[in-house]
C-alpha cells in the first residue's frame, strides 16, 4: 500500500465513524451495514491488523450487525443514541469538545470558536443542513476525512495533524465515558474503534513528521 492508498483509508475510516456518530442510524442505512459489502469491508479491516483496540472495536460491531436483525439493531440503537447522546439517560456521553475542557458538561465553550476558525483557515465550513455544534465529534471527524483525502490528492500535510493534536484529544475521554456508558456492543465498540484508530493516528503523525 503506497502513500496515497494510505491517505485514502484513513479518510474513509473518518468518514465511516464520523457517519457512525453524525445522528441516530437510519434503518436504510442499518440495512445496508449488514449486507455482504459492508460486513467483507469491516472483516478486511480486521485481518489487516492494526491496533488492538480498534480491532476489538471493529469485532464488536461485526457481532453485532451479523447477531440481529436490522429492524432489532434498529431499535435498540435508537434507543441507545438517545440515552447516550440526547441527554435521556442517567449516563450520557456528551459528544461535544467543550463538554471536557474543565470535565463539565457546558457547551458553547472555546473549544467550539478553536474548532470553528480551524475549518475557516481551511477554507471549509460545516453543512448548514446538519444543525449540531461545530466542536461535535462527528464535524471533527468529518474535517479530518476531509484533510486526509486532500492529503491522498495532493501529498501535502493539509494542517490534518495539527488538528490532531489541538483539537481531537478530547476524544479519548469522551470514548472512555461512551464505552462505559453505551448498552449495546455496537456503541461500545464504535467507542473502541475510534479510540484505538486516533491512537494509530497520533504515532502515524508522529513518524510522518520524524520523516519530513
Amino acid at each position: 500500500m503506497d502513500l496515497r492508498e494510505v491517505n485514502e483509508a484513513r479518510s474513509q475510516i473518518y468518514h465511516f465513524l464520523s457517519v457512525m456518530y453524525r445522528d441516530e442510524i437510519p434503518y436504510s442505512l442499518l440495512e445496508k451495514m449488514r449486507g455482504g459489502t459492508f460486513l467483507t469491508g469491516l472483516q478486511e479491516l480486521l485481518d489487516g491488523g492494526g491496533s488492538e483496540e480498534f480491532c476489538a472495536g471493529v469485532g464488536r460491531i461485526l457481532s453485532y450487525l451479523k447477531s440481529r436483525t436490522a429492524e432489532v439493531a434498529y431499535r435498540d440503537l435508537r434507543h441507545d443514541y438517545a440515552e447516550l447522546f440526547l441527554n435521556a439517560g442517567k449516563n450520557p456521553a456528551f459528544p461535544y469538545a467543550s463538554c471536557y475542557k474543565n470535565q463539565e458538561p457546558l457547551v458553547m465553550q472555546e473549544p467550539l470558536a478553536s474548532a470553528r476558525k480551524a475549518y475557516r483557515d481551511a477554507g471549509l465550513h460545516k453543512n448548514p443542513g446538519y444543525r449540531d455544534l461545530d466542536d461535535h465529534i462527528a464535524v471533527e471527524l468529518e474535517f479530518m476525512h476531509r484533510l486526509a483525502g486532500k492529503t491522498a490528492a495532493d501529498g501535502r500535510e493539509n494542517g490534518q495533524f495539527d488538528f490532531l493534536h489541538k483539537h481531537l484529544q478530547w476524544a479519548s475521554d469522551f470514548c472512555a465515558v461512551l464505552k462505559a456508558s453505551a448498552t449495546s456492543d455496537f456503541y461500545r465498540g464504535l467507542a473502541q474503534s475510534t479510540t484505538g484508530f486516533l491512537a494509530f493516528e497520533g504515532t502515524y503523525a508522529s513518524a510522518v513528521r520524524e520523516n519530513l
